[in-house]
C-alpha cells in the first residue's frame, strides 16, 4: 500500500484525467473507475491502495469517503476536484499508481455509464476487495 491516501484523493487523480482529456463523467463513474483502479493495483502489485472498505449499494460498490464528496452532482457530470476542510485538492501520484491509473483511463474512458456498470457488476473479483 501507498502511504496514507483517501479513497477521494484516487478520485481527484481520476477527475484529473478526465478533465485533461475533456472526457467529463458522472459519479457513478467515477465509482466505477475507482473499483476498477483499486482492483488493477490489487492485482499488480499485492497491495491494497487505500483501506478504505468499498460498501456494497444497490447500484455500484463505493467508498463513502468518495460518495459524500461527489454524490451532491446527482447524474451530471463532475466539473470539479474534491476538497478538505481547508480547500486543499489532493491527488494521488506514484510510478505504480501512475501506470495503473493510465491503464485504466485509457480503458475504460470511452465507456458510458451503463456499459461500465455493467462490467463491474460483472466483474469477477469482488472477493479479492474488503466489501461489507
Amino acid at each position: 500500500m501507498m502511504n496514507f491516501i483517501c479513497g477521494w484523493y484516487v478520485a481527484n487523480s481520476i477527475l484529473k484525467k478526465s478533465f485533461e482529456d475533456k472526457i467529463y463523467i458522472t459519479s457513478l463513474k467515477l465509482n466505477c473507475l475507482l473499483y476498477l483502479l483499486y482492483s488493477d493495483y490489487l492485482y499488480r502489485y499485492g497491495n491494497k491502495l487505500f483501506n478504505e472498505l468499498f460498501v456494497k449499494t444497490s447500484i455500484v460498490p463505493c467508498i463513502p469517503s468518495v460518495c459524500s464528496k461527489f454524490d451532491c452532482f446527482g447524474d451530471n457530470v463532475i466539473d470539479k476536484y474534491a476538497k478538505d476542510a481547508v480547500g486543499k485538492v489532493f491527488v494521488v501520484n506514484g510510478d505504480n499508481f501512475n501506470k495503473c491509473l493510465s491503464y485504466v483511463w485509457n480503458t475504460y474512458k470511452y465507456m458510458d455509464d451503463i456499459e461500465i456498470l455493467d462490467l463491474v457488476n460483472n466483474f469477477n473479483a469482488v472477493y479479492k476487495m474488503g466489501i461489507d
